[in-house]
């Protein structure tokens, strides 16, 4: 956890965490100034770990960065709850989990202080509230409201959970999709993202809103950029790794 000082990303997320301690705000600072780059609820959360953390005797590094690794590791459990609720064998699941907590992604930002392990925190928690059996159908409302909460973790990447809940549902029980809570917690995204840009309406210009919306909506997923990252064969195989090997054994053998 303390391998490299806080670099790049890091550096700036540990100063705004460091603001939000001093003066908790609903839209994070940088130098004081009101600075959307990210939604408020990461900020928050890992300010209150790094009021405890301090005070401990560790490293600056791993103040910001033992969050992310906790969170990390909740999600190892989560992965596996949700296997298992979907009546994955316990052999599997098990073996299913292993793969995923040594994928690059898990393993890399466990050690850094980035947003993801929080977003997955939320995004798994959601999806097994969905999948629960032994819940009653208010449970739809709790993962709705887990999925609002992803949304002020990293804004769309929310979107996932319901798409991902009406497919399942879908194949596999289609009498939920008529549920009057399952789909009032369909309304948990909608919701955030209007909340979300009255908050940035108020408080970021306009020019500055449209800029932000032009890089996460057109520049993050130009084609080019994204062909740039797969064909180097380092650069695919370290986002794939281990999935890609089991991959082909599972398109040999079904």
């Amino acid at each position: 956890l303390s391998y490299v000082p806080l670099t790049k990303d890091e550096t700036f997320y540990a100063m705004m965490i460091e603001e939000q301690i001093e003066h908790p705000t609903l839209v994070p600072t940088l130098f004081g100034y009101p600075t959307y780059w990210k939604p408020f609820l990461f900020f928050w959360v890992y300010s209150l770990f790094a009021i405890f953390l301090k005070v401990l005797p560790l490293s600056i590094e791993a103040v910001y960065r033992l969050p992310t690794h906790f969170f990390g590791l909740v999600n190892i459990v989560l992965v596996y709850s949700i296997l298992r609720n979907i009546n994955i064998p316990r052999v599997m699941a098990f073996l299913t989990t292993i793969v995923y907590s040594f994928t690059f992604l898990t393993v890399f930002i466990a050690n850094s202080v980035l947003i993801d392990t929080l977003l997955s925190t939320f995004l798994f928690s959601s999806f097994l509230v969905y999948l629960n059996r032994s819940m009653d159908d208010r449970k739809y409302l709790i993962a709705g409201l887990l999925t609002f909460f992803t949304y002020f973790v990293k804004t769309y990447l929310a979107l996932i959970i319901p798409i991902l809940a009406i497919v399942y549902f879908y194949l596999n029980d289609r009498k939920v999709l008529q549920n009057k809570f399952f789909l009032l917690s369909l309304a948990a995204v909608p919701l955030a993202l209007l909340l979300n840009s009255h908050i940035q309406a108020t408080t970021v210009n306009d020019q500055t809103l449209y800029e932000l919306y032009k890089y996460d909506l057109i520049n993050r997923v130009d084609p080019t950029d994204f062909l740039s990252k797969i064909t180097g064969t380092y650069t695919f195989y370290e986002y794939t790794n281990v999935w890609l090997v089991l991959s082909i054994f599972g398109f040999l053998k079904f």
